[in-house]
């Protein structure tokens, strides 16, 4: 591992099965979340402390956002420190999305309520990384595949 490796750090999710009949099944996304995770940890690395990765069941919209807002708070198994200023976030989201209105997009959890559109709004994953960036600086990618 580099030292460049141990400065990622990755919210990856991937959610095929949701929880609501209303939703199609989808066949892919689950394994190209973890298709990015394997790069991450075995091609580029990144130590697995760093990724966190959240599937079908466990992808709900409070794993989701917690695993954001406690990004500052992670540390590797290889260090003292954890997350500092400069370093890099990932995130990525394979599932389904939609819009909560006419102007709002969402991602849907795998608990969405489909009848109170719970989903994770477009404006609150951007307050959330803006938050982050104020204090960390702003290297954060974000990745959508979403049907």
């Amino acid at each position: 591992m580099d030292a460049l490796s141990s400065k990622i750090y990755a919210v990856i999710v991937g959610i095929d099965t949701y929880r609501s009949r209303d939703l199609p099944r989808l066949y892919h996304a689950v394994s190209d979340a973890r298709k990015l995770a394997q790069l991450l940890k075995q091609d580029l690395q990144v130590p697995g402390s760093n990724v966190k990765e959240l599937y079908n069941d466990a992808a709900t919209k409070d794993a989701i956002l917690d695993a954001i807002v406690n990004l500052p708070n992670a540390r590797t198994d290889s260090d003292n420190g954890g997350f500092e200023p400069g370093h890099a976030i990932l995130f990525f989201f394979s599932g389904l999305a939609g819009r909560a209105n006419e102007n709002v997009g969402m991602i849907c959890p795998v608990d969405i309520n489909t009848e109170s559109q719970t989903g994770i709004s477009d404006s609150t994953l951007t307050r959330l990384f803006n938050q982050i960036s104020r204090s960390y600086g702003d290297n954060i990618v974000g990745g959508l595949c979403c049907s």
